[in-house]
């Protein structure tokens, strides 16, 4: 799957601020239960339209998904974000060009 998302903003002094995202995703059926599925993704907003301070970042990840029943789900997933300036800061105040995430969830779906 690909995805595309793009934005103009006009400020009151008539100044045009745009951004744009790009997605690609895959998602494989490993039995009944579970699934394995990646994405990458990449946003320039370099003047923070959508995100926090103008970024202009790539990303990855990967999760696991285990299908409880047909309304439950439990995701694993790793997620990796890099960019070209060190935006994510890191306790004692200092800051990264990468920042990644392992994340569990629980969704419910009525």
């Amino acid at each position: 799957m690909l995805g595309v998302d793009a934005g103009w903003e006009t400020t009151v002094f008539s100044q045009v601020n745009q951004w744009r995202g790009i997605t690609a995703s895959i998602r494989r059926e490993l039995n009944e239960k579970w699934y394995v599925a990646g994405r990458a993704e990449y946003y320039k907003d370099r003047q923070a339209v959508i995100l926090a301070e103008g970024m202009k970042l790539n990303g990855f990840s990967a999760n696991l998904d285990y299908h409880v029943s047909s309304q439950g789900l439990i995701r694993f997933e790793v997620r990796q974000f890099f960019g070209e300036d060190a935006y994510f800061a890191i306790p004692g105040a200092s800051f990264s060009k990468g920042n990644t995430a392992v994340t569990t969830s629980f969704s419910i779906s009525f």
